[in-house]
């Protein structure tokens, strides 16, 4: 169990709102290494984070929500430390809450799993836990 540091600042992720007919290697939303500040971790250095997940689509769709080490959008243990697929359901939004263990470069990020046509947005929230 995690005691949770009221002191820890939450960290918002960017992204370009409302995306219409977004593809596989869209991200829908990122909270990339600079801004959760893993680009600088030592190659051993680990923290733990807790990310909510808030993403919908005016479409059925299914999410990759992911933490990655590396920006390649390729699926695979060489990039991707944990993945979630989630559905959506049309028109509705889903939020969801995670716990990742993170090192050197890692990032969170948001994409559709498949193709579809219609608009998706998504926003991601993180924060370390002590």
């Amino acid at each position: 169990m995690s005691w949770r540091d009221w002191g820890n600042q939450p960290i918002w992720s960017t992204g370009s709102g409302l995306v219409s007919n977004p593809s596989t290697n869209t991200l829908i939303a990122e909270i990339d290494s600079t801004q959760l500040g893993t680009v600088g971790f030592a190659a051993n250095q680990h923290k733990v984070i807790e990310v909510t997940w808030l993403v919908g689509a005016d479409t059925s769709a299914t999410w990759q929500l992911e933490v990655a080490n590396s920006t390649t959008l390729t699926a695979g243990p060489s990039t991707s430390v944990d993945m979630v697929w989630v559905k959506t359901p049309t028109g509705q939004s889903g939020q969801y809450v995670t716990r990742h263990k993170v090192g050197p470069n890692a990032r969170a990020r948001a994409r559709v799993n498949s193709t579809f046509t219609g608009s998706a947005t998504a926003s991601i929230q993180a924060e370390f836990l002590t």
